[in-house]
């Protein structure tokens, strides 16, 4: 491994068919206020859904093509309780793909883009 990093992780990008939508689907996921939509001089519309403090910033990007494929990368959710964290992005307009046998759950937001609720196991 070499001594100086390449760079450093700035923002992570959600490619969306809605972007209300997914603004209040991720905004209420991770307990941010989504900001207002902008557009960039290409023409594309993004929303910055934000970030707490010492995380990564969420950036939600419209783009026209539906989701087809499984996600290549996918975000991990710690959750302080599973079962409850399911029924909220349930209700967020999320779904639930799979539960896993090692006891975490395969999520995906409302354009079908896969994340991972993970328990935060206390030792």
């Amino acid at each position: 491994m070499s001594a100086e990093p390449v760079g450093s992780l700035g923002k992570i990008y959600i490619d969306v068919g809605d972007l209300t939508q997914a603004a209040r689907f991720w905004g209420g996921l991770l307990g941010l206020e989504p900001r207002q939509p902008r557009s960039d001089p290409m023409g594309g519309r993004f929303v910055d859904v934000g970030a707490k403090l010492g995380t990564t910033m969420i950036v939600l990007q419209q783009v026209p093509e539906p989701h087809t494929v499984k996600n290549r990368l996918h975000l991990d959710i710690n959750v302080s309780n599973l079962e409850t964290a399911i029924q909220g992005v349930i209700t967020l307009g999320g779904s639930k793909v799979r539960d896993m046998e090692s006891g975490f759950a395969v999520m995906a937001d409302p354009d079908g883009n896969e994340f991972c609720l993970i328990p935060r196991y206390e030792v």
